[in-house]
């Protein structure tokens, strides 16, 4: 797998050490977790969020 370096700080990068440690898991993995987690959260909450006017309007169009 290709690497990259990003810049976290102190404060995050010891968080992720620790959670990768109890977790026993690589850093790489444990932020790749954390993201997927991330990212399925955020689409939880656009599928939650209320509909506006234009999707009630498509949502209820007749197709017929």
């Amino acid at each position: 797998m290709e690497s990259v370096s990003i810049n976290v700080s102190e404060q995050t990068h010891r968080a992720l050490s620790d959670l990768a440690e109890e977790m026993g898991m690589t850093m790489g993995d444990t932020l790749a977790v954390a993201v997927r987690r991330l990212i399925q959260h955020h689409m939880g909450q656009d599928l939650t969020a209320r509909l506006d006017a234009e999707e009630i309007d498509w949502l209820e169009a007749d197709l017929s």
